[in-house]
């Protein structure tokens, strides 16, 4: 009967991804520091090309943050937040060409772990330079819109927004993506030209994967080992299609915690430095 629970938990059995969704808003470790490297670099040694630090924090139902000891008063919600955290983190990662993309990522949940809102924001990742700006994405669930704020680097600001239903087509996805590229980070440069022709295809038509993808992902939960690691750590497998024949790859840890992750849009990994230091590099 052991090894037959061992197997089933070693070689996939299905996990509903709700079960995997509630354990990681309220995991066992509040804090964890993560390293973003290009697809299959830690293992050639090489360095990072950015890190950020995750805080998983659960709230009370007067917004007032429950720490991980104290469980007698009632959940509300949950939230997400990804930023730096010096010096362990920088908060940023390296785009083709050496330019710095600087990132912070709010996520807020109720107590049934619906999202109630988002705010994202990017920026050059070097303040006080003549290229400098910033972008910010709000949108809550109540108004079903994303506002796109942009602030270059004379200080102007222009703010679009776009309704859910907008954002459902093609063409709306493409004209506010082209928008916010050709503002920011730059229509030339190699991520975003990457980025774009993976969502979007080349010329004026949307190109199939898009026109097949979903609005909302699938996701499939598994258990399965981690990647480069003991064979003896069990964990969860979240998997999900994007664009086509991609996928979305993520290990999640039995208390809840992010453990790596692959994302085959900008094609980089996310490590959980505690799983996965950073190596020296090859002499």
């Amino acid at each position: 009967m052991n090894y037959l629970l061992w197997q089933a938990e070693f070689f996939g059995s299905p996990v509903p991804p709700l079960t995997i969704a509630k354990r990681m808003l309220d995991p066992e470790q509040s804090i964890s520091h993560f390293d973003i490297y290009h697809h299959g670099d830690w293992r050639q040694h090489h360095a990072p090309i950015g890190s950020f630090t995750w805080l998983g924090q659960v709230y009370d139902q007067n917004g007032r943050a429950i720490q991980l000891d104290n469980r007698i008063r009632k959940v509300g919600g949950y939230g997400i937040n990804w930023d730096s955290t010096p010096p362990e983190t920088t908060g940023t990662v390296e785009l083709p060409g050496g330019q710095q993309l600087a990132f912070d990522l709010d996520l807020d949940f109720d107590a049934q772990l619906d999202w109630r809102a988002f705010i994202v924001t990017l920026g050059s990742g070097r303040p006080g330079v003549a290229d400098g700006w910033d972008l910010k994405l709000n949108s809550n669930s109540t108004s079903q819109k994303i506002a796109f704020t942009l602030r270059n680097s004379t200080g102007t600001t222009n703010t679009v927004e776009k309704t859910f239903a907008q954002l459902q087509t093609s063409k709306a996805r493409l004209e506010t993506a082209t928008w916010l590229v050709t503002q920011s980070m730059g229509i030339q440069n190699q991520w975003t030209d990457y980025l774009l022709a993976t969502l979007f295809g080349s010329g004026d038509a949307a190109s199939p994967a898009l026109a097949r993808s979903s609005s909302a992902l699938e996701w499939e939960g598994r258990y399965a080992m981690l990647p480069d690691y003991s064979p003896r750590l069990r964990v969860y497998r979240l998997r999900a299609p994007v664009m086509g024949s991609q996928e979305i790859v993520a290990y999640i840890g039995r208390g809840g915690e992010l453990l790596r992750a692959h994302i085959p849009v900008v094609n980089v990994d996310i490590l959980n430095r505690q799983y996965y230091p950073q190596r020296k590099p090859r002499e």
